[in-house]
C-alpha cells in the first residue's frame, strides 16, 4: 500500500512535469523572475515608484505561479503568499490602479518597504525551490516496513491518543468559554482599545493553562488523522471560540481559525485521504463565504470605530485588502522609528517572543523574582521588553499607550537585528519551512502535531513578529498538553493488551479508531 502511494506521489509529480500546460506555466514563471528584476532596478533608476511596485508584482506573480503548478507540494507557500499580498501588497497595488500617489503617504528616503519586499520574495522563491528538492528526495525514498504486532501497538496507541487528545481539548474549551465571558462582561460598555490597556482577568492560572492547551490538544487530535465527520464538531467549536474576540473587536483570531480549517481540509486532501475533505459542497461554501467574510470585516472595522458607510459590494471587498494592507506602512514607520528605539538594554528582537518568555515568563518570575512585563501597552514592556511591536508603537505612535499599535513584521525585525543580510536569508529558510512543512505532515503524529499548530499563526508573519509562530515551542503548556495526551494514552495501551486476555475488555473501545483507514501502514510516534 505504502508503495503504491509512493508510486502515485511519484507519478503525479513526473507528470505535472510532463505536461505542456505546466511546463509553460513553470517557465513563465522563471521568465518573471529576470523581467521583475530589469523592471525593478528600471524603476529605481528613474525614481518611479509605480515601476518598482510593477517589478515587485512580477515577482510575487511568479512565486504565485510557482505555487500553484504544483499545489499539491507547495500549497503553504502558495496560501503564505496570499497573506503577504493582502498584508503588505494590497494597500499600494490598489493605490497604483487608482492613480492614487502612495508613496506620499508614510514614506522613508530609503525606500525600505519596497527593498524588503523585492528581496523577500526573490529569496523566498530561492528557498522554496532548494526546499522542494529536498521534500523530492525524501518523498521517493520507502518508508520502513513495521512488524504486525508492532503495528497493532500503534494503531491502539492512536486511538487512545485521539480520546485523551479529545478531552484535553474539551477541558481548554471549557476553560475559553469561561475567560470569554469575563472578557466580554468587562468589555461591555468600554472602547475595545481599552482591552490592551485595562483589562486583567481575574481566574486562576490553571484555567488559562488549559486555555492555553486548548489549541495544542486540537492539533494533536487532528494529527491522528480523524475522520471528516468526527474532526467537524472539533474544527468547528474552534471556529466559535473566536467569535468573543470578534465581538469585543479583534478580528485577527477568527480570520486565522478560518483559514487553519481550509488549510487542514486541504492538507487531508493532499495526503490521499480515502474521504474526499474539499467536495463540491466545500468549495461553494469557500466560494460563498469567502467574499461575505471580506465583505463583514471591511464593515466591522467602520461599526468598531462607530463610523457611518454605504459601500457596494466590490467597494467593500477593496476597502478589505485595502485596510488589511496598512502593514506595508508599519514597514516605513518602523524603519524611521529605528534610531529612536529604546533600546536601554541590549535587545535582539527576531529572538524577542523567546527572550521574553525564559526573562520575565512565569519559570523566571517564580524562581528568580523576574519583573512581569505583562502583555498590555505600557511603558514597562516597551523599554525593557524585547517585543518590537511595542517598542516601535511607542516611539512612533502619540497614542499607544491608549492601547493603540502598529503590530510589526517578519521584515522589520530581521532588519533591524541584521540588515538586510538577515531579511535575504530569513526568508530564504521561511521559503524552504513553508515547503517541507509538507514533509512534516506526512511524518509521525507529533511532527504533524507541531506543524498544525505552526499553521495556526505561521501566515500572520507579515504583520508580526519573525519568530513569534514558533514559540510554543518552547512553551509549558504546549509540552504539558503533548506529555499528558501521550503518557495517558501510553497507561491506556498498557492497560488494554493487559485486560486482552479477559471476556470482556473494558477499554475494547480502544479497537475502534477515530480515523478512516484502518488499512494505512503505521507511522512513527
Amino acid at each position: 500500500m505504502a508503495k503504491r502511494l509512493l508510486s502515485r506521489r511519484s507519478s503525479l509529480a513526473d507528470t505535472l512535469r510532463q505536461h505542456p500546460a505546466a511546463t509553460a506555466v513553470t517557465g513563465v514563471s522563471l521568465l518573471l523572475i529576470p523581467v521583475g528584476a530589469a523592471i525593478y532596478f528600471a524603476g529605481l533608476h528613474t525614481g518611479d515608484h509605480n515601476t518598482i511596485l510593477r517589478g515587485i508584482l512580477c515577482l510575487f506573480l511568479s512565486n504565485m505561479l510557482y505555487g500553484g503548478v504544483r499545489i499539491r507540494d507547495r500549497i503553504i507557500f502558495l496560501v503564505f503568499h496570499v497573506a503577504l499580498f493582502t498584508f503588505l501588497l494590497s494597500r499600494p497595488f490598489i493605490s497604483m490602479l487608482q492613480d492614487f500617489a502612495w508613496w506620499t503617504v508614510v514614506t522613508d528616503p530609503d525606500n525600505f518597504g519596497l527593498r524588503a519586499l523585492f528581496l523577500t520574495l526573490l529569496c523566498l522563491r530561492l528557498g522554496a525551490m532548494a526546499g522542494n528538492r529536498i521534500l523530492e528526495r525524501r518523498l521517493s525514498a520507502a518508508p520502513p516496513r513495521t512488524p504486525a504486532a508492532e503495528d497493532e501497538r500503534r494503531r491502539v496507541f492512536r486511538c487512545a491518543l485521539q480520546r485523551t487528545s479529545l478531552l484535553l481539548y474539551a477541558a481548554g474549551l471549557a476553560a475559553h468559554i469561561l475567560l470569554s465571558y469575563e472578557l466580554i462582561t468587562f468589555m461591555h460598555g468600554r472602547n475595545y482599545l481599552e482591552y490592551y490597556t485595562t483589562f486583567q482577568s481575574q481566574y486562576p492560572f490553571y484555567v488559562h493553562t488549559l486555555d492555553a492547551m486548548m489549541k495544542y490538544a486540537l492539533c494533536l487530535f487532528l494529527a491522528t488523522m480523524p475522520r471528516k465527520r468526527v474532526a467537524f464538531l472539533p474544527l468547528a467549536t474552534y471556529l466559535l471560540a473566536a467569535v468573543p474576540s470578534l465581538l469585543i473587536g479583534l478580528r485577527n483570531p477568527i480570520v486565522l481559525a478560518a483559514l487553519f480549517i481550509l488549510l487542514y481540509y486541504l492538507l487531508r486532501d493532499i495526503l490521499h485521504d480515502r474521504e474526499r475533505w474539499m467536495g463540491r459542497l466545500e468549495w461553494i461554501g469557500v466560494i460563498v463565504a469567502a467574499p461575505c467574510a471580506m465583505v463583514f470585516l471591511a464593515l466591522y472595522a467602520f461599526i468598531r470605530a462607530d463610523l457611518n458607510t454605504s459601500m457596494n459590494l466590490w467597494q467593500s471587498i477593496v476597502e478589505f485588502f485595502y485596510s488589511q494592507g496598512v502593514s506595508f506602512e508599519v514597514l516605513s514607520r518602523g524603519y524611521l522609528a529605528i534610531p529612536y528605539l529604546p533600546n536601554v538594554i541590549p535587545k535582539n528582537y527576531t529572538f524577542g517572543p523567546f527572550t521574553d518568555y525564559f526573562l520575565h515568563g512565569t519559570i523566571a518570575q517564580k524562581l528568580f523574582h523576574a519583573v512581569d512585563l505583562g502583555t498590555q501597552n505600557s511603558e514597562l514592556i516597551a523599554v525593557y521588553g524585547h517585543s518590537f511591536a511595542h517598542s516601535m508603537s511607542y516611539v512612533a505612535n502619540r497614542d499607544y499607550l491608549a492601547g493603540r499599535g502598529w503590530g510589526s513584521s517578519y521584515l522589520l525585525e530581521l532588519f533591524v537585528d541584521w540588515g538586510y543580510w538577515g531579511v535575504a536569508i530569513g526568508s530564504v529558510l521561511l521559503g524552504m519551512v513553508l515547503v517541507l512543512m509538507l514533509l512534516a505532515v506526512r511524518r509521525g503524529i507529533l511532527a504533524r502535531a507541531v506543524t498544525l499548530v505552526s499553521l495556526t499563526t505561521v501566515f500572520f508573519l507579515p504583520r508580526d513578529s519573525a519568530l513569534g509562530w514558533l514559540l510554543f515551542t518552547v512553551t509549558i503548556q504546549f509540552w504539558a498538553a503533548v506529555i499528558a495526551c501521550y503518557v495517558s494514552a501510553a497507561v491506556l495501551r498498557k492497560l488494554y493488551f493487559t485486560l486482552s486476555g479477559r471476556t470482556k475488555n473494558p477499554l475494547a473501545f480502544l479497537s475502534h479508531p477515530l480515523w478512516e483507514k484502518p488499512d494505512k501502514p503505521s507511522e512513527s510516534v
